[in-house]
């Protein structure tokens, strides 16, 4: 293929993206006394943080305004 590597579409392939970042799912236990598989969000915590940090202020535009055009009336 072209050293492009797929990728699945499914739980399964999300779990394999997720493993570098230490990242797994796991049984997950509900209050109605439910379960399934998924994540916690507090895996995400310290690995959202590192890759996608909170925005800084808006930087200021670097180019010099415009000068205003001469009056033609006159």
């Amino acid at each position: 293929m072209g050293g492009v590597r797929r990728t699945r579409r499914d739980a399964a392939g999300l779990q394999l993206l997720l493993q570098p970042y230490g990242i797994g799912s796991a049984n997950r236990r509900f209050p109605d006394g439910t379960q399934a598989k998924g994540f916690a969000r507090n895996q995400f915590l310290d690995t959202w943080a590192r890759y996608c940090p909170e925005p800084g202020p808006a930087a200021e535009p670097t180019r010099p305004e415009a000068e205003p055009l001469p009056d033609s009336a006159a």
